[in-house]
């Protein structure tokens, strides 16, 4: 499919893959989609995160915790610190901050967004930028690499090469390109990886008060892919 044409794809709420992280709290790679925040289950965002009606009519959206990856990577050169410094000078890429839903009222405008890594080298916000129908531009990382083929990602070592004609071109060239979409839909993969992420899933909802929508969410797609 190309991307153009993904732009148009409604995706029912229960394929969206949520908060898929290793249960251990350790953010180790996993091969499947971590998917996106356990804030989705009860955000009033849904619809407009999906499909925002100023869909990719504005160029680049940063909206990142600075201090994600202190634990991990510090002390590095290239960190969420050192991008933001790099980020600074480029008057094209918008800051947002705040709550969930105002992030997810917003992401959807955007055609790219600033994806580098956090706790992990994966990260809900590349997941969110694909499901809201956005380019993620995200750190290069072999094991990424291989987890992310056929999709529409905007490599990156730094940050410092963006410009604003840079990316226009990018997106031209991504709109005719052909990608595919199939990880992004939870109940096309097997039924035993359904359960091994939904039990990931599980328990990040409880641990964050998500009980009651997360047992509405799993009850579709298990009897949905009981179905396969």
């Amino acid at each position: 499919m190309k991307f153009k044409d993904w732009l148009k794809v409604r995706l029912n709420t229960y394929d969206i893959i949520i908060n898929a992280s290793v249960k251990n709290g350790s953010d180790s790679f996993v091969s499947h989609p971590i998917g996106v925040c356990y804030y989705f289950l009860t955000s009033k965002m849904k619809d407009v995160f999906q499909h925002n009606p100023k869909m990719n009519t504005e160029l680049c959206l940063c909206s990142m915790n600075l201090s994600t990856d202190r634990y991990r990577r510090s002390n590095s050169i290239i960190n969420r610190r050192s991008i933001a410094t790099t980020l600074m000078t480029k008057k094209f890429i918008e800051n947002v901050k705040g709550l969930p839903d105002n992030y997810y009222n917003v992401i959807g405008k955007y055609k790219f967004v600033i994806c580098p890594e956090g706790n992990g080298i994966d990260t809900h916000r590349l997941w969110e930028t694909l499901y809201s129908k956005g380019i993620p531009i995200v750190e290069y990382n072999e094991l990424m690499e291989k987890k992310l083929q056929g999709l529409p990602i905007l490599w990156t070592k730094d940050y410092s090469e963006l410009t604003a004609n840079y990316l226009e071109q990018e997106y031209k060239r991504i709109l005719e390109s052909e990608y595919d979409f199939n990880s992004l839909y939870l109940t096309k993969y097997s039924k035993e990886d359904i359960e091994l992420i939904l039990d990931r899933s599980q328990k990040w909802c409880h641990k964050f008060k998500q009980q009651n929508e997360f047992k509405n969410y799993s009850e579709y797609v298990l009897r949905f892919s009981d179905k396969k």
